[in-house]
C-alpha cells in the first residue's frame, strides 16, 4: 500500500474528484480522504492510496496526465496539470487493465456520451461537386426519417443562429435563472460555431417529433385540484430515448450510405435548435418562444443531426404565416413570465419552476402555479394554430391513449411516496430526471392551493 500526494495547479475540489476518475481508471488508484487549501492559490490537495503498481510509476502516470480543469467557477474550464508532492509506503506491481471508476472509462462522462452519440462512416463516398447525387441523398434521408416515424425532416447549412445576439442579451439579463450551464463560455463558444462540437461539420439536419395531442386530447382530470397536472409531453416514454433511438438509426444509415462523421442531439447540446428549424424551413418562431409549424402546431420534438457531409441546404417556403397581431400566449401565461414578444424570463415559467429551479418556489409565484406539478401547456393550448384534433387518432399521436395517471396523478399518492416508489412509478418518464424531492415540493405547493382539507394527513407526511 502507498500514498501518494497530488496538487491540482487550478483550485477547487472538482480538480482532485476529476483527477480521481482518471486515476482510478487508469492506475488503480483511489481517493481515501481529501483536504480543502486554506488558501484557493495553492491549489487544491488530496490522498490518494494504491495497491498497485510502484510509487514511481504511479507518480509518473500522474504527473504526466495533462487534464482539464472543473473548477467550482462559472468560467471556462481552464487547463491543469497535476504534480505529485510526496510518496510514502510500500509498494507492489499489479495489472490494472481494465480498472474502473464510478465515472467509467478514461475521458469521463463527456467522452462516453460524445462516443455513444457519434457516427463515424469512413471516407466520404460522394464527390462534393456531384450535385445530382447529393440531392439524391438527401431525398432519401427524407423518405428514411419518414420511415423512422420522424415528422417533418430539413436541412440547413452549420452557419450560427441569428438569433445569437439575442440569445447572448437574454444570458446577460440573467432571464435563464440557474440555468448556469447555458451561460458557459464553453458551451456559448460551440453556438457560435458548431465546428467546435463536430470539426468540419458542413450541414444540420433538423427533424421533429410530434406528441401533441390536439386541443380535447387533454383529460378533464387534470382540472381536479386533487390531482396534478402534468404536461402532455411528459405523458409516455422519455422523449430524449425514443427521439434518440431514431436520429441514431437515421445517422447511422446516412453516414453508411455516404460516409462521413456525424453527432446527434436531442435537447442536450449547445446548440439553438429552434432558430436552425426555422432556418431550415420547419416553421417560424412565435412570441411563445417556440418553433411553430402551420401544419403540426408547436407541439414536438426536435432533434439535429451535425455532419460532415455537404448535404444541399432546403430553400424555407416564403409564408405569411406568423403571430400576427395574436398575443393569447403572453395573456394567458399565469405567471406572466413573458417580458415582452419572443422573450421569456424563464425565473418565472412555470416548466422551470417545476423542472430546472432547485430550490423552494418563491412565494408570490405559487398560487398561479395551481395544481402543475411538472411543466405547463397554457401558451401552446391557448394558441390558434394548435386549436386542432388528430382525426385518425385518439391522444397523443405518440404515446397513445392517455394514461390518466400520467397526466393527472393524485397528488396525496406523491405526497407519500418514497424513493422506491418514485423510481417505479417514473423509471422511463422525462419526470425521472428531477428527482422525488423536487416532485414532492411541487406536490406539496399544488397541495396547498387546492385548499381541499383531505391532503391534509399526506402533507404532514412529506
Amino acid at each position: 500500500m502507498m500514498a501518494v500526494v497530488v496538487q491540482a495547479r487550478s483550485s477547487g475540489l472538482r480538480n482532485i474528484e476529476w483527477a480521481a476518475a482518471w486515476s482510478s481508471a487508469r492506475c488503480g488508484v483511489t481517493v481515501r480522504r481529501m483536504l480543502v487549501p486554506t488558501e484557493p492559490a495553492l491549489g487544491a490537495r488530496a490522498t490518494f492510496t494504491s495497491t498497485h503498481l510502484s510509487a514511481g510509476a504511479t507518480v509518473s502516470a500522474l504527473a504526466e496526465h495533462t487534464l482539464r480543469a472543473r473548477s467550482q467557477s462559472r468560467s471556462f474550464p481552464s487547463r491543469g496539470r497535476l504534480r505529485a508532492v510526496s510518496t510514502s509506503g510500500a509498494s507492489r506491481s499489479s495489472p490494472t487493465q481494465g480498472a474502473k471508476s464510478r465515472w467509467g472509462t478514461p475521458g469521463g462522462k463527456r467522452a462516453q456520451k460524445k462516443a455513444k452519440d457519434s457516427i463515424d462512416g469512413g471516407p466520404i463516398k460522394v464527390a462534393w461537386d456531384d450535385a445530382a447525387e447529393w440531392l439524391s441523398i438527401r431525398e432519401e434521408l427524407k423518405d428514411k426519417a419518414a420511415s423512422l416515424g420522424l415528422g417533418p425532416t430539413s436541412i440547413t447549412t452549420s452557419e450560427p443562429s441569428s438569433r445569437l445576439v439575442a440569445f447572448e442579451k437574454w444570458i446577460e439579463e440573467g432571464y435563464h435563472g440557474e440555468m448556469n450551464f447555458m451561460a458557459r463560455p464553453d458551451r456559448m463558444a460551440r453556438r457560435r460555431d458548431l465546428a467546435e462540437i463536430l470539426p468540419e461539420v458542413k450541414a444540420v439536419i433538423v427533424s421533429s417529433l410530434v406528441y401533441w395531442p390536439g386541443q380535447n386530447g387533454f383529460p378533464p382530470q387534470q382540472q381536479e385540484a386533487i390531482r396534478g397536472n402534468i404536461s402532455c409531453y411528459a405523458w409516455g416514454d422519455d422523449y430524449h430515448e425514443i427521439l434518440g433511438k431514431k436520429l441514431s438509426e437515421l445517422a447511422s444509415w446516412l453516414h453508411h450510405r455516404a460516409g462521413g462523421t456525424g453527432r446527434w442531439y436531442v435537447d442536450t447540446g449547445a446548440i439553438m435548435e429552434r432558430d436552425l428549424g426555422e432556418r431550415a424551413g420547419l416553421g417560424f418562431i412565435g412570441k411563445n418562444t417556440l418553433l411553430i409549424a402551420p401544419k403540426v402546431g408547436s407541439g414536438f420534438f426536435l432533434g439535429e443531426v451535425l455532419t460532415t457531409l455537404a448535404l444541399p441546404p432546403d430553400t424555407p417556403r416564403k409564408s405569411r404565416a406568423g403571430c400576427g397581431k395574436c398575443t393569447r400566449c403572453m395573456d394567458e401565461c399565469p405567471t406572466k413570465a413573458f417580458v415582452g414578444p419572443y422573450v421569456l424570463d424563464a425565473r418565472r415559467c412555470i416548466s422551470y419552476l417545476t423542472i430546472e429551479h432547485k430550490g423552494s418556489i418563491p412565494e408570490h409565484l405559487r398560487e398561479a402555479m395551481s395544481n402543475r406539478i411538472y411543466g405547463c401547456d397554457v401558451c401552446q393550448q391557448v394558441c390558434p394554430w394548435n386549436k386542432f384534433d388528430w382525426a385518425d387518432s385518439v391522444g397523443s399521436p405518440l404515446f397513445g391513449p392517455v394514461q390518466i395517471e400520467a397526466a393527472a396523478p393524485e397528488l396525496r399518492e406523491l405526497l407519500v411516496m418514497d424513493q422506491g416508489d418514485f423510481e417505479r412509478r417514473f423509471a422511463s418518464s422525462a419526470a425521472l430526471r428531477i428527482g422525488l424531492r423536487r416532485l414532492v415540493r411541487n406536490a406539496a405547493v399544488a397541495a396547498g392551493n387546492s385548499r381541499d382539507a383531505s391532503l391534509i394527513p399526506s402533507l404532514t407526511q412529506v
